[in-house]
């Protein structure tokens, strides 16, 4: 089956206006006050200090960037990632309760933002400068969440050209192509390894804290791949199966010496056998 009746292409964009603002007039006075050139000191300042309403903003569209990040797969760069369509469902489903999670509190921080700009006023005393603040007409487009879909690209040329222009054509897509599926793999590759040889380094030390985390994001990894393998590929299934096979209750770690032990060699293990696939990140320009 071909790669574009498996996956489909996603772009997101998450807007977010931060309301941090540098203010010159205050840079320069800093500036002249310790006799120091201009570009040394800067002072930055926060437009609507202590508005909960911007911080939870922040963090729905963080959550919004990490579950897209956590599902899908770099490809080709352009901020483009490649989503099996065995995970489609069970990716829109969140997606959509997020956003319609940031929208709420969009209309809700449009509608209080004057009491917000009145109270940074307060806060910041002479600090506060209201050219500074966009009018609450504008603050729509300042803030929102875009996903545009496209299909993988197919190298089937239909258009009026010569057969040998068709050929570099194909040629070319099909080179892009492999190269774009090679990123990603490595991308799921990158992704295994990194919890893997975590637990072994983290194992490895004389006295380790180990949180539940440690098994859990290995845990959750291995779960986000058996969807994301969009390529199919054998050899991260079986990887995948041996990370999960080897990943045990955070306790049994605390409290077993033995156990402990047996983990971290299994870890420095796998993660060996890991690289013999893909070269990580930190090696490439080794």
């Amino acid at each position: 089956m071909s790669l574009h009746t498996r996956a489909l292409l996603l772009q997101l964009k998450v807007s977010i206006w931060s309301a941090n603002k540098l203010d010159k007039r205050q840079t320069k006075f800093l500036s002249d006050y310790n006799n120091v050139k201009d570009g040394i000191a800067r002072v930055n300042k926060s437009l609507l200090p202590g508005s909960s309403l911007l911080d939870e903003l922040a963090t729905i569209g963080g959550a919004i960037r990490t579950h897209h990040y956590k599902n899908t797969l770099p490809w080709a760069g352009d901020g483009m990632h490649i989503l099996p369509v065995a995970n489609f469902l069970e990716y829109m489903r969140t997606y959509r309760e997020l956003k319609d999670k940031f929208d709420q509190t969009k209309r809700r921080f449009i509608q209080d933002y004057p009491y917000q700009v009145a109270e940074a006023k307060r806060i910041l005393g002479p600090l506060f400068n209201s050219d500074d603040y966009p009018d609450q007409s504008n603050l729509d487009r300042r803030y929102g969440v875009e996903l545009a879909k496209y299909p993988v690209p197919d190298t089937d040329f239909r258009v009026q050209l010569s057969n040998a222009e068709i050929a570099n054509l194909r040629e070319d897509l099909e080179s892009r192509l492999q190269s774009a599926q090679t990123d990603a793999l490595n991308a799921a590759w990158q992704r295994l390894y990194d919890k893997v040889q975590h637990i072994a380094d983290q194992l490895a030390k004389p006295n380790p804290r180990i949180h539940d985390s440690l098994m859990d994001n290995a845990r959750e990894v291995c779960d986000t791949l058996t969807r994301l393998n969009v390529f199919n590929d054998p050899n991260l299934e079986k990887m995948r199966k041996r990370v999960e096979d080897m990943l045990v209750p955070p306790d049994s770690l605390r409290v077993s010496q033995v156990t402990k032990e047996r983990v971290q060699q299994e870890a420095a293990k796998t993660a060996e056998a890991i690289r013999s696939f893909f070269t990580p990140a930190d090696e490439m320009d080794d």
